[in-house]
């Protein structure tokens, strides 16, 4: 657990800045505060605000508050290296004032980025060091924690001694201030050590006594791995009954707390319990809700990744421009002194505006360069994708092999359930490796396009002959109308971007509504329109629904894989035919997507 948050709690010997000097740093420090756990972009950017203004006013102790503020928010993004940086700025300072509640919060944030960074022994160390701060009366309250924290790490190490030496003393210290929360952490640990020593009866009594604090504390939270462990351990024990209780309790606070890995978790132990009741049918039922939360978990991650991936390309891309400002203010500045010379004569001036033009000269030279790095940069990311995605073809076929392999041989009904799941989440991973390939070749004009005379009435009937019974599924009326008229065109990319928008129209649409196909001919091409029913685009879905991997607002009504990949590979097909796309769209209205194919 990180405490560095603390620090905003204690109270330290005020600097000598005036009292509405004072006010304002404290209202910087609880705007930075806000932000912990919502948006921790904008946690740095008040803490950077924060810092500069402690500086201003040469208030040391802000200056502690502010660097611990900006560590703590460098931690929760993960960024190691320069959460410790501050961290190590706030002790220095710390120390120069000699101030132990400030050295102490210092150590302790020093450990736990060690900790998360498994630098065991090091966050060891300064756990200890901390400790000896924590006795300071204005933090004695909260030490349990950090015996906690310590505890932790002696239990991965695998030195079980003295992980419950630890846990005991901090039962010993929260017990004294009623910290019902470090309470309910403290047991389940202990809890956890005796289950692995196979002490069942004491693993039940402290995870027993965890629930109980948590709910003293009104925590469901610390209530949730307790009831989980007790809930399993019944189940190895084929005590159903208690299992039942126990995990359907973890079950309501996962979903009550909408925490993914809680869901995760609880999913997996259910499944793992009707399995061992042999009430297969519930068994199956939670192991695909365990798939559905699994992919949602990896989508997420996919996400997370490529938005730090972008992220990096934004900063190189800053960082370059600041580059380039920065020699042009250095060239402006060189100017601006070579100007209070113009009275040397006509040879300087001359020199001058040679040298400005040689600068600008140089700094569009720097600029071409920048651009040329950010270009491989952004051809980088792409060819790392399309080497992932080419890569895992090989993988998918052989999976599916085996698959279907053992769902002809097997004879087990769960058994071919279970692999249903699995061949529908290949067909998921397969369709998102092929859209993904084929917008890259699409993009990279790998695809020759074939230009031949196509009867578009024909075109259209065969879509609708193709979608037909899609749609019929799904109680959805498709009709096709439109000019007769030959074009000269591409087949495929036509059947593909007008198939792509017919199958995005059924996928989004209710049953009951009506998906219209039509042609007509201008002076300029052929357009054709895809008009649906359905929910219709948001303002904010118009800004991104041609990107890759976008998730916009409206959900699909129907099964299927959605990898966000359709109407970026549908735009790709319609410029190589160097036509346009437009949308005319509003929440709950439907929509209606116009292609131009220009005849000439």
């Amino acid at each position: 657990m990180i405490t560095g948050m603390l620090l905003t709690h204690v109270r330290a010997q005020p600097d000598t800045i005036a009292d509405q000097d004072s006010l304002y740093l404290r209202h910087l420090r609880k705007a930075a505060i806000e932000y912990y756990g919502i948006s921790y972009r904008q946690m740095d950017s008040a803490g950077q605000v924060y810092l500069a203004e402690s500086h201003r006013l040469g208030s040391t102790d802000n200056k502690i508050s502010a660097l611990q503020l900006l560590g703590t928010s460098q931690l929760e993004t993960g960024n190691y290296g320069e959460a410790l940086e501050y961290f190590l700025e706030s002790l220095t300072l710390a120390e120069e004032i000699e101030h132990l509640p400030y050295k102490a919060m210092a150590y302790n944030n020093i450990a736990t980025t060690f900790h998360f960074e498994e630098r065991l022994e090091d966050a060891i160390d300064y756990y200890l060091k901390a400790l000896q701060g924590f006795e300071a009366k204005q933090l004695r309250p909260r030490s349990a924690q950090v015996y906690y924290n310590i505890a932790i790490i002696y239990h991965d190490l695998g030195i079980q001694d003295s992980s419950v030496k630890y846990y005991q003393l901090g039962i010993k210290r929260a017990s004294k201030y009623d910290d019902f929360r470090s309470l309910a952490d403290l047991y389940n640990g202990l809890g956890n050590l005796s289950g692995e020593a196979s002490d069942s009866e004491k693993s039940r009594l402290y995870l027993s006594k965890a629930i109980g604090y948590a709910k003293q504390a009104g925590d469901p939270q610390r209530s949730f791995y307790p009831l989980l462990n007790l809930g399993t351990d019944a189940t190895h024990i084929l005590d159903f009954k208690q299992a039942s209780a126990y995990l359907h309790q973890a079950e309501e606070i996962a979903y009550r707390l909408e925490s993914l890995d809680m869901k995760i978790d609880i999913e997996e132990a259910l499944s793992e319990l009707y399995s061992a009741m042999g009430r297969f049918q519930l068994a199956y039922e939670h192991a695909a809700t365990l798939y559905e939360l699994k992919e949602e978990q990896t989508s997420l991650e996919q996400e997370s990744n490529l938005a730090l991936l972008q992220e990096e390309f934004d900063s190189k891309e800053k960082a370059l421009t600041l580059q380039a400002n920065q020699r042009l203010i250095a060239q402006q500045k060189q100017a601006l002194r070579l100007t209070s010379y113009l009275n040397i004569g006509l040879a300087l001036v001359v020199f001058l505006i040679a040298l400005i033009a040689y600068g600008y000269w140089r700094l569009s030279k720097i600029r071409k360069q920048h651009a040329k790095i950010l270009v491989k940069l952004n051809e980088d990311k792409d060819n790392m994708l399309h080497a992932v995605a080419h890569d895992l073809q090989s993988p998918f076929v052989n999976i599916r092999g085996l698959t279907n392999l053992l769902q002809a041989e097997s004879t087990s009904e769960n058994t071919r359930k279970i692999l249903e799941v699995i061949t529908n989440e290949l067909d998921k991973s397969d369709h998102l490796v092929r859209s993904l390939l084929d917008l890259e070749s699409i993009e990279s004009e790998e695809i020759p396009l074939h230009i031949e005379p196509i009867s578009m009435t024909s075109l259209l009937l065969s879509i609708e002959e193709k979608y037909t019974s899609l749609a019929d599924q799904h109680d959805i009326l498709l009709q096709a109308d439109g000019e007769s008229t030959v074009v000269h065109s591409d087949k495929y990319f036509l059947e593909r971007m007008i198939g792509n928008l017919i199958s995005n129209a059924i996928k989004f649409s209710p049953g009951g509504t009506a998906v219209h196909l039509s042609l007509s001919k201008q002076q300029s091409g052929i357009v054709i329109r895809v008009k649906d029913e359905g929910p219709g685009f948001s303002s904010q879905d118009r800004k991104r629904m041609y990107g890759r991997f976008q998730r916009l607002t409206a959900q699909p009504t129907i099964g299927g894989p959605s990898v966000g990949l359709g109407l970026a590979i549908t735009k790709a097909l319609v410029e190589r035919l160097n036509g346009t796309i437009s949308l005319i769209s509003s929440p709950g209205k439907g929509s209606e997507f116009s292609i131009l194919i220009p005849t000439t």
